[in-house]
């Protein structure tokens, strides 16, 4: 019985790290973009104004994120954990979220070139990766 109040506890841990995690990589993506393509890197002249789309991403996108990571298998075993499998499974479910949500939310925005779709795409991946690797390290 206790081992089994361990492992709950430790899944709840993982499922509110990787919503933290996830608001956070979400946050940090949309701020890039605004600063990078908003042309806004040195000097803020306006106020950033959402649009009406902005508010459900922020729901979408850590659903999503937890969706994908209970398919992987992340939240089975919490207590026995092999590191190279776990850097497997996120490098996997890194691509699949940040496909996911390319395809889903980003696609519809304007853009000046393709070039800021592979570059939008690529920081996705790389804050996502690391938002969600490192907090499973420690």
């Amino acid at each position: 019985m206790k081992y089994w109040n361990r492992r709950k506890r430790q899944q709840l841990i993982y499922v509110l790290v990787d919503i933290l995690s996830s608001l956070l990589v979400w946050g940090s993506f949309l701020l890039f973009r605004w600063m990078v393509y908003d042309g806004r890197v040195f000097s803020i002249d306006s106020v950033l104004i959402p649009m009406f789309s902005f508010y459900t991403p922020l729901i979408v996108y850590p659903i999503g994120c937890l969706a994908v990571y209970y398919l992987s298998g992340y939240y089975l075993r919490p207590l026995r954990k092999r590191y190279l499998r776990e850097l497997r499974r996120t490098i996997v479910s890194s691509v699949i979220i940040t496909l996911g949500a390319f395809f889903c939310i980003i696609i519809d925005d304007p853009i000046d070139s393709y070039q800021s779709y592979f570059t939008s795409l690529s920081v996705l991946f790389v804050l996502q990766f690391t938002g969600s690797y490192l907090p499973r390290l420690l």
